[in-house]
């Protein structure tokens, strides 16, 4: 399926509610609804620590109600899979979704979309750094229904590759990302078009895989034509700019990073007291005399943000050791923000600050 048979396309998680025919009154159901409500509410919120054992409720005590072979026990299986997918519970949530992938293919057979998400989300849940056969395997798998079932050139089929790609990218480091990436940004460029928001994602996700290639200036062109797809689109224009932004500083391109930080500065609402977090941060050189003594600690530092989105004049207002102060200086200097604006125009903002960490055990 993929080039070489090795190997988010942001695809909106299709997740199985549960359906009921009629309504549920005993002390069991109540339970019931109670616990899925729960994971509705806190999964539509995308907090999945509060949501994993409300899934984990409803999913047992759904299995009390409803027949085991029946579609919301499926559902129920599945949501909890992907909750514990979610917190990062990889051992036990690979068991609930091969547990709902069995369910699935019962109910629907083995060639049906309606396993697409599990099968996706198996894979995610397989992911091991340099190690991607097991999460190969589950996304060519969900590859091979999608192209049968929506067709080689259809923008479901090129939305799915870029969705294995960035995973693959993002959770397991592989470089055979790039495979399912170029072949489903080639395909919506036709199916949907270059200035779709479904290519945009793919270019935004291939600037990112070349970066990682050593590639900046192929990475470059894919990430600025990623800026055009999401015209319109606030977070995904902002997503792609601060990257770039980190790009140009690490390049020593700071002017053209400029250029970037006014950009998003005009998007940001002018909120005085916002919370101020830069777009491109340096980590700090640990000092030799703190590590051979085994400190650990913090630095707070006080600094004005030039129109620019530069940092100016820090100062350090408290440490927890002296031998920090300099470290924290050095990378506080070579920060970028967002400018603030004010009646459409850049200003200076004073009295900003940022505690530097500083763990020996890092």
């Amino acid at each position: 399926m993929f080039k070489d048979h090795r190997n988010t396309a942001f695809l909106i998680l299709v997740c199985f509610p549960v359906y009921f025919s009629s309504v549920l009154a005993d002390s069991t159901a109540d339970a019931f609804n109670a616990a899925f409500a729960r994971y509705e509410s806190a999964s539509s919120r995308g907090d999945f620590k509060t949501a994993q054992p409300a899934a984990r409720e409803s999913y047992e005590l759904g299995r009390q109600i409803f027949p085991e072979s029946s579609k919301n026990v499926a559902a129920l299986n599945y949501n909890y899979g992907l909750s514990l997918r979610k917190t990062g519970d990889l051992e036990d949530a690979r068991r609930e979704l091969k547990s709902a992938l069995k369910r699935y293919e019962l109910l629907y057979g083995k060639k049906s979309t309606q396993l697409v998400p599990v099968l996706m989300e198996l894979g995610a849940a397989n992911a091991e750094r340099r190690k991607d056969s097991q999460q190969l395997y589950y996304y060519q798998r969900a590859a091979r229904i999608t192209k049968k079932v929506y067709g080689s050139e259809s923008k479901e089929y090129g939305a799915l590759l870029v969705r294995a790609g960035a995973e693959l990218m993002d959770l397991s480091r592989s470089r055979n990302a790039i495979f399912p990436l170029e072949k489903g940004h080639r395909l919506l460029q036709k199916a949907v078009g270059p200035s779709h928001n479904l290519t945009a994602v793919a270019a935004y996700n291939l600037g990112r895989m070349n970066m990682l290639l050593r590639k900046p200036k192929k990475g470059e062109r894919y990430l600025l034509s990623a800026l055009s797809g999401f015209e319109g689109d606030t977070t995904g224009e902002m997503m792609v700019r601060t990257f770039l932004v980190s790009y140009y500083e690490e390049m020593d391109e700071s002017e053209k990073a400029t250029e970037h930080c006014l950009a998003i500065g005009r998007m940001q609402p002018e909120y005085p007291n916002q919370d101020y977090q830069p777009l491109h941060k340096k980590l700090p050189t640990y000092p030799d005399s703190a590590q051979l003594e085994g400190l650990s600690g913090s630095v707070i530092v006080e600094f004005t943000i030039d129109e620019k989105g530069f940092v100016r004049d820090p100062k350090v207002i408290e440490t927890d050791h002296v031998a920090f102060s300099g470290a924290a200086l050095k990378a506080i200097e070579e920060f970028r923000y967002a400018p603030r604006f004010l009646d459409g125009q850049p200003v200076k903002t004073t009295g900003v600050l940022h505690r530097v960490f500083f763990d020996v055990s890092d």
